[in-house]
């Protein structure tokens, strides 16, 4: 096994996402998340993050194909599950390498799951 990741949330992005709720339409029930609330961890411990903007559509439609699980704001820019707690679509995906070496890029979050894999 050349990597292997954990996917996670960073807490900058859970904590930017709830901030843009902040006053959003939601459905009747639902509440944004307090600070804290969700789990995240240190920004600090992201390898990698990968942009899923460009295929936002096929995320969302993933989401709402999970319909007995959780449920889509009709924005689609916030999901819940049966608690009713409104938690951020992300833009990026958040991985923390757990096996092999990780390939940073510029900014210094590896880009490509697949960087140094032969």
């Amino acid at each position: 096994m050349a990597k292997l990741y954990w996917t996670v949330s960073g807490r900058g992005q859970v904590d930017a996402g709830l901030a843009a709720l902040d006053g959003a339409a939601l459905p009747p029930g639902w509440r944004v998340a307090a600070p804290d609330e969700l789990p995240a961890h240190a920004d600090a411990e992201i390898t990698t993050l990968i942009d899923v903007a460009q295929v936002a559509d096929r995320k969302l439609a993933a989401l709402r194909a999970h319909e007995t699980q959780l449920a889509v704001a009709g924005s689609g820019a916030a999901f819940a599950l049966t608690n009713r707690i409104a938690q951020p679509v992300l833009g990026e995906e958040a991985y923390i390498l757990a096996r092999g070496t990780v390939g940073p890029g510029t900014d210094g979050y590896e880009r490509d799951l697949f960087a140094g894999v032969a």
